[in-house]
Parts: structure tokens; C-alpha cells; sequence
């Protein structure tokens, strides 16, 4: 075994010699006047002089784990052998084609050892005194304090500099658990999937730090990974601390400041468990059955989702804690903090972002500009609309002015102003900007770019919201053949659609139709995201709506239930999603005249509206009329009175005097005198 373990090794020596000869001066050779040699020959040579450790088990016993971590210093050594290997194509290699052409042909002789145990064999046979004279940089082993989590389809060298510009970056010395080199590569595929959820599990656990490699920011390729997301799995219940170490030498701090944390968000709402990928087939069967078996695919994805959200949010706080008068990171921050829905922590990060660019660049600024309507969707969110029209509005005629009617920054601003006043029931105002940023985007980006269709389809619920369903389905349709072409006829904004057509097709009492398209959703949402997910259920929930609408009761309760099973498991009793439809289950309850059973679930939804959205949010005021309405038929109109006129407060203050919501309220208080 020893002398083919020196064979194996000796297709890289030859070149390594030359490459090594740089980093690696001997000093006891040097002494004696003897040519330095390469650092996997020095192993060859050690190896020699003992048999390396025998680390076969029972057929019963799972194999152990090794601890140990490799220093920064020996993944530098192993990519300068992988560079001599490959030459300059040397910087296309995947870790995959690494471990096939260099890793598995250096070990072959000595199948039972991974990397990390020759090295410690070798730094064995050093302190034992046996190579007292021999200086081997890259023997340093210690207990593994990061473990490494990467997808095998990055480039090998893309790995290795990232993991040496964090370890720069760190006081502590890394200590790199990095399945390459710490795992047996030619039994790894073998091992049941038993010992990865004991063994392995318990190992990333003791480690207690797991580092995350994660590119390009926008569209991650760990997402999409079965393996990544098993990995990020067991760190969740491990109680591991996380980092996310952007790929590409570009750090998480120039993604804020380029203000697009709204698509870091989005890369994380896109977790797939049920459709992330393996390279070998039968792992991807294996922990999909244990998935199933366990938490499920969906509650899978909200675990690593929330783990990875949060492990970026405490990133970005701390590198704002450094770097505190960085206005384009605080702005950057911010937005993650809104797309988080942290939204007292992001009003207080975009008020000072927007002080200091004025303060720096003026009030008509570009950067100025963008912070005013920064902070505009920040009130937009909590619902402060008064305050919202007002930084809209001064973004938009200052763009007008700086930039010209036409400019996309211009319509962008003008978007968001459509938006708010389709919100506020503004129709007429809302339309008029709609169609305004309509022909804009169509004539700068195409009628089939995804921002013209946004605005197609944006438009088309203020015509469905305002009762002209006609127009509202053509403009849906045409959003509907836009989005199939550009995305496919299962992506969840292609589903978002058929779901707002079947809205209209109920409408128009075409209920055929309408049950046709949403199952039609349902059945994508369900191969999409898995029969639990919250999307699935909103479908479900619809499909109870429609089923109301015609009267048939029997067939709209068990889908109200199981819409609110969903939705209460996955996003808690208290999300707003969850109390629509609390809020749709009591509706129902009235009208078969379940008074009782009602009662709970409005004060519930009400409750919660209030606790999540806010004593004044819409939804919050329509919850407190339900409820109202709720006493009346129980003949308790004194309980109903003092929520009428709350009602008529909230909406003469958020909606104006004019809005039919505030009539409404309005109505109820004349009728019973509140």
C-alpha cells in the first residue's frame, strides 16, 4: 500500500516542484544545500515510513466523523496543485471535476483516508520525531470552526479565494470543515442517509458556525441545491450561527449599496426544496423521502429562509455599526429591513439616509430622489398614506424637472403614485398614471418586458377592483401570454394571474370559467410549492369564495378550513394572510346563521389585524364594521356602536371623507345613532 500511495502521488510532483518551490523553503534542506521539494511530495515521502491509520468500522457501526479543519495555508497548496494540474483552464474546474481528476486519483491507493487524514497522519509522524527536520506548511490541524457549505457546481477556484479572503477578513485562525477535504471521497456517495442526519448532524452542530457560499446574490445556486439546503437544514436545528459570504470577491456591503436588497428577499422567496436538484439522483430520492417524512418541503423552505434572512439582516447591521455614515449602505439596509418588514427600524435608516443626502447632494439629487421614494414605500407599507403622497409626489415633479416625463426613473415614481391611489379607491387619478407609465415602459422596454407587464397587470386590478371586468380580463389575458412566454406557465407570478382572471370570471358569474382557472392555479402552486404552502392555500381559498358565491355552503367550508389550517401552520395565527381567512371562514359562519361560531373569528381577525397591521389599517377597520355587523344581527347594538364610529374615525383620517369605505362607516353610525 505505501509504495502505491507513492505512486498515486507522483503524477503531480514533477510539476508541483516548481510551483511549490516558492512558498515552500525548507529550511533543513536549505542547511544542507539540497533542492527544495513539493509539498505533496514531501507527503509521499512521509508516508512511507508508517502504514497510514486503518479507519474501517463494522458493517453495524456508522463511520465517525473527522473534526478536524484545513488551515487557509493548505487550500492554497491545493489549489496551486489543482492550477500545475489543469494549467490555465485550470480556473473552470468545479469542485466536481477537482474531487474526479485530482482528488480521488491522489487517494486512491489509500481508499479508507480523506485529505485531512494523510495530513494528520503526516503531522503525526512529525511530532513523533520520526521527521524532526522537515518544515511542512499546511500540517496545522485543529477542530473545524467553520463549516463549509458551497454547491459542487462552483468553480473550485472561486471556493478556495473565497474562503481565503474571509479568513483574511477574520482575527480569529479558520479552521475549514470542507466536505473535499474532510470527507472520504470515495465512500462519501455511499453513505447512508443515516449518518448524514446523526453523525454528520451532530458534527456541523459542534462546529457551530456554518458558512454559506452563496452566488451570484440575486439568483443563488445553494437554493436550488438539494445537498445546500439539507446542509442549511441541519445548521437550523443544530442552533448553528450562520454567515453568508458572497462569491466573486463582492461582499454583501456593495450589494446594499448598489440598492437592490429588494432582490436578495427575492432570491430567498424563491426556495424550492421539492424542485432544488442533486447531481446524483438517488441523494436527491433519499432526502426527499426524509423530507416528507419529517418537516416537509414547505416548512423546510420557511425554516431556511428565516435562517438565512436573519443571518444577512445581522450581517448588514454589523457592517453598518462600522461604517455608520455610509449613506448608500444605510439606504441599503433599510430596504432589507422593509423587504424583512422590520418596518420601525427601516423608517428610522431611510429618515437619516435622506437627511444626509440632502444635506451632501441637494434636494434635487438623483440619490436624494431615490431615498425620498424610498421612504414613500416605507409609509406606503405601514400605511401612512397621507405621508406617502407626499414624498411620491416630490419625486415625481422633481424627476419631471430633472429628468424629463419619460425618464424610467420618472415613471417609476409615477408607478408608485398609481399605486397608492388604486390603494386609497383614488381611481380616476390612478388610471391616468397607470396608463401613463404604460405607454412609457412599452415604448422604452417592449410590451413584454416584466416591468411593462407589471403595469399591465397592476392596471387590470384597478379595473376589476372598479367593477369593469371586461377591460380588466383583456388586459389580464394579455399579462397572462406575456408572463407564459417570458417565465412559463408554472412560475407564481404566471399563477398570480390565472388567479386574479378567475377573480373576474367569478365576477361576471362565468363561474364554469372561473373554477376551470383556479384550478388551474391550484394545480400549479401545488407541483410549484407543495399542497401546503401559503400560496396553495390562497387558491384553496378562492375556490371557497367562489363556491360561497354560489351558495353552495357545504362544498366552501372543508376548503375554508383547510386554507386556514395552511396558513395558521406555516405563517402563524396572527399574519395577516392567516386572519383573511379567519375573517372568510366567519363570513361564512353568518351566513348559515352560525352566529356563535362566528363571533370568535371576527374578534379574532380583528385582534390580529390590529396587533399586525395597526389600529388604522383598512383592513383592520373593515374587520371592526364585521364584527359590528355581527352584533346587529345579534340584536347587541350597543357593542356595535363604539366599533362603527372607530371605523369612521380610522377611515375619515386614512381614506378622506369622500372614500366609499368611510361613507359605508358613515351609513352604520346614522342607523345606530353611534
Amino acid at each position: 500500500m505505501i509504495a502505491s500511495l507513492s505512486s498515486a502521488l507522483s503524477y503531480l510532483l514533477d510539476g508541483l516542484v516548481a510551483v511549490a518551490r516558492d512558498l515552500l523553503l525548507v529550511e533543513a534542506d536549505c542547511a544542507a544545500n539540497l533542492p527544495s521539494r513539493s509539498w505533496l511530495e514531501r507527503l509521499a515521502d512521509l508516508a512511507k515510513k508508517a502504514q497510514p491509520p486503518h479507519c474501517a468500522t463494522s458493517s453495524k457501526q456508522l463511520p465517525a466523523i473527522e473534526p478536524l479543519g484545513v488551515t487557509p495555508t493548505a487550500l492554497k497548496l491545493l489549489l496551486k496543485a489543482v492550477k500545475h494540474h489543469y494549467g490555465d483552464d485550470y480556473i473552470t474546474k468545479t469542485t466536481t471535476q477537482v474531487c474526479d481528476d485530482v482528488v480521488k486519483p491522489l487517494l486512491a491507493p489509500i481508499p479508507n483516508l480523506s485529505l485531512v487524514q494523510l495530513l494528520q497522519h503526516a503531522s503525526r509522524e512529525k511530532e513523533s520525531g520520526a521527521s524532526a527536520n522537515l518544515v511542512l506548511p499546511g500540517l496545522e490541524l485543529k477542530p473545524a470552526n467553520r463549516f463549509v457549505s458551497h454547491a459542487w457546481r462552483y468553480t473550485f477556484a472561486q471556493v478556495v479565494e473565497s474562503l481565503l479572503r474571509y479568513a483574511e477578513e477574520q482575527e480569529e485562525e479558520m479552521y475549514y470543515w470542507f466536505d473535499l477535504c474532510c470527507n472520504n471521497q470515495h465512500s462519501a456517495a455511499s453513505l447512508p442517509y443515516e449518518w448524514w442526519t446523526s453523525v454528520f448532524a451532530t458534527s456541523v452542530g459542534n462546529i457551530g458556525h456554518t458558512l454559506l457560499l452563496y452566488g451570484p446574490w440575486d439568483d443563488p445556486v445553494p437554493l436550488k441545491r438539494s445537498w445546500c439546503l439539507f446542509e442549511l437544514h441541519t445548521s437550523v436545528k443544530q442552533g448553528c450561527q450562520a454567515t453568508v459570504l458572497l462569491m466573486d470577491g463582492q461582499g454583501l456591503k456593495e450589494v446594499l449599496e448598489t440598492g437592490v436588497a429588494d432582490g436578495i428577499t427575492m432570491a430567498l422567496s424563491t426556495i424550492d426544496a421539492r424542485s432544488a436538484e442533486a447531481w446524483n439522483p438517488d441523494d436527491k430520492a433519499k432526502i426527499d423521502q426524509a423530507v416528507e417524512a419529517s418537516i416537509g418541503f414547505v416548512e423546510l423552505d420557511i425554516q431556511v429562509q428565516a435562517y438565512l434572512r436573519d443571518s444577512i439582516a445581522k450581517q448588514a447591521d454589523e457592517l453598518l455599526l462600522v461604517d455608520k455614515a455610509n449613506l448608500g449602505l444605510m439606504g441599503g439596509v433599510a430596504s432589507l429591513y422593509l423587504d424583512q418588514g422590520h418596518l420601525e427600524q427601516a423608517e428610522l435608516l431611510y429618515q437619516r439616509a435622506l437627511e444626509g443626502y440632502e444635506a451632501t447632494d441637494g434636494h434635487d439629487h438623483s440619490a436624494t430622489l431615490s431615498a425620498v421614494n424610498n421612504l414613500g414605500n416605507l409609509y406606503y407599507t405601514k400605511g401612512d398614506y397621507a405621508q406617502a403622497k407626499s414624498l411620491y409626489t416630490r419625486a415625481l415633479s422633481t424627476r419631471e424637472v430633472t429628468l424629463g416625463p419619460d425618464h424610467i426613473a420618472t415613471l417609476a415614481s409615477a408607478y408608485s403614485l398609481a399605486t397608492l391611489y388604486s390603494t386609497q379607491s383614488n381611481f380616476d387619478e390612478a388610471e391616468a398614471l397607470y396608463c401613463r407609465v404604460l405607454a412609457g415602459r412599452q415604448a422604452k422596454l417592449g410590451p413584454d418586458h416584466p416591468a411593462t407587464l407589471n403595469v399591465t397587470y397592476n392596471l387590470a386590478n384597478l379595473y376589476s377592483t372598479q367593477g369593469r371586468v371586461g377591460e380588466a380580463e383583456s388586459l389580464y389575458r394579455c399579462t397572462l401570454a406575456g408572463r407564459e412566454a417570458k417565465l412559463g406557465s408554472n412560475h407564481p407570478a404566471t399563477l398570480d394571474v390565472l388567479l386574479n382572471l378567475g377573480q373576474v370570471c367569478q365576477a361576471k358569474e362565468d363561474f364554469d370559467q372561473a373554477e376551470s382557472l383556479y384550478h388551474r392555479a391550484l394545480e400549479g402552486y401545488q407541483a410549484k410549492l407543495g399542497p401546503d404552502h401559503p400560496l396553495t392555500g390562497c387558491v384553496i381559498n378562492n375556490l371557497a369564495n367562489l363556491y360561497q358565491a354560489q351558495d353552495k355552503l357545504k362544498d366552501a367550508e372543508p376548503l375554508y378550513h383547510r386554507a386556514l389550517a395552511i396558513k395558521s401552520r406555516l405563517l402563524g395565527p396572527d399574519h395577516p394572510d392567516t386572519l383573511n381567512s379567519v375573517n372568510n371562514l366567519a363570513v361564512l359562519y353568518k351566513k348559515q346563521g352560525k352566529l356563535r361560531e362566528a363571533e370568535p373569528l371576527y374578534s379574532q381577525a380583528l385582534t390580529g389585524y390590529e396587533a399586525s397591521l395597526g389600529r388604522f389599517h383598512r383592513h383592520t377597520l373593515m374587520a371592526a364594521i364585521n364584527l359590528g355587523n355581527l352584533y346587529i344581527a345579534s340584536e347587541r347594538v350597543s357593542e356595535a356602536q363604539p366599533l362603527y364610529r372607530r371605523a369612521l374615525t380610522g377611515f375619515q383620517a386614512t381614506l378622506g371623507p369622500d372614500h366609499p369605505n368611510t361613507s359605508i362607516a358613515a351609513q352604520l353610525c346614522k342607523l345606530t345613532k353611534a
